[in-house]
């Protein structure tokens, strides 16, 4: 009895997947996990693609993008703009290829930079990177080297608070109340995608630093960003986004 339900559901996942890509099933997620949202959403849809290295800063289209609803979107404004919530960018424009600030290779700071605005700005939590035209994806523990998987996990729930609650602070500014309903559902969800993606990106530090050793070498400068990202997230973006929230009832 067992077997044959495990063999229904092993048939059920084969015919979505070959149904949907997984780009489909990734955007699928995100939209059936913010409800409220997906029946008024915030923007033109529910969910939308975002450059984890923004277009301005001529981000890649492949293996640079991830699904958030529009209203984290617009919660951030920009990947740490100048934005109401006092954000700040620490790539001010992307360097130049030969100049990287952090790496000391052109992919040891593409996935530096990636971990880090993910892990600094994003509310969702991020396993897999997807290409912007095309079904293309791959997974952020393969695709970065072992101190970018280390610095994103770390950075994620460093920022965590903040984010959660300069989220809540932006929708009762903008008056988006029913939207809240949405932010308290996903509390449980993103603290069991935190955890499960701690494991998961903990896995990517060993193998990224097997598969991509010089890359993880590279990539050394990125223990810089890992501090900073926790100083500033527990230190300063935490009593700040406190003060924003009760600063939007006055």
């Amino acid at each position: 009895m067992l077997r044959a339900i495990v063999l229904i559901v092993l048939m059920c996942f084969t015919s979505v997947a070959y149904a949907f890509s997984f780009k489909s099933i990734g955007e699928g997620y995100c939209t059936i996990t913010h409800p409220v949202e997906m029946f008024f959403p915030f923007r033109r849809s529910t969910c939308e693609k975002q450059h984890l290295i923004q277009d301005q800063h001529h981000g890649p289209n492949e293996s640079n993008i991830s699904f958030v609803p529009g209203s984290s979107h617009m919660a951030t404004d920009r990947w740490g703009g100048d934005d109401v919530f006092m954000q700040k960018e620490v790539w001010e424009k992307r360097p130049q290829y030969g100049s990287d600030r952090w790496g000391m290779s052109i992919e040891a700071e593409d996935a530096l930079e990636q971990a880090y605005k993910a892990g600094r700005y994003q509310l969702e939590y991020v396993f897999l990177l997807y290409s912007y035209r095309t079904d293309e994806w791959d997974t952020t523990i393969f695709a970065w080297d072992g101190v970018s998987n280390l610095l994103y996990t770390i950075s994620w729930w460093a920022n965590f608070p903040s984010k959660y609650i300069r989220k809540l602070a932006y929708l009762i500014d903008k008056g988006r109340y029913h939207l809240i309903i949405d932010h308290v559902i996903q509390l449980p969800i993103l603290l069991a995608e935190g955890t499960i993606g701690f494991i998961y990106n903990s896995i990517g530090v060993v193998s990224g630093t097997i598969l991509n050793p010089l890359d993880t070498i590279m990539a050394v400068g990125g223990l810089w960003l890992l501090i900073k990202s926790v100083v500033l997230g527990i230190f300063v973006d935490l009593p700040l986004t406190i003060f924003l929230l009760i600063k939007v009832f006055f």
